[in-house]
């Protein structure tokens, strides 16, 4: 089933139902991916580009972690500390643990 997100995705760059719902299992399946990770790690603070490289992600992958965590944030499955580290870009990103 197709979300409103995805119909203006699809709207906007002309990809068909199909590729969209294959697209989105994708992301599902990375943060289902992410989420495990943190459960793993469950007193470990972390900052995006800290799961990406132990996860062994591509850096093409690096924009999707970061979306993962920030859904995994929102749903509440993991927290958004005060706390920030530098990324391996330099920039400062807020560390994250896992909430259960």
């Amino acid at each position: 089933m197709l979300k409103q997100l995805d119909i203006f995705y699809h709207i906007t760059t002309n990809i068909s139902n199909s590729e969209i719902e294959k697209q989105s299992k994708k992301a599902e399946s990375l943060e289902n991916r992410v989420l495990e990770f943190f459960k793993s790690n469950p007193n470990k603070q972390m900052i995006w580009s800290d799961v990406a490289q132990l996860m062994g992600l591509e850096v093409g992958q690096y924009g999707s972690c970061k979306r993962c965590i920030t859904h995994l944030v929102n749903k509440g499955e993991i927290e958004k500390l005060k706390e920030m580290k530098k990324s391996i870009f330099g920039g400062e990103s807020h560390k994250h643990v896992y909430k259960g």
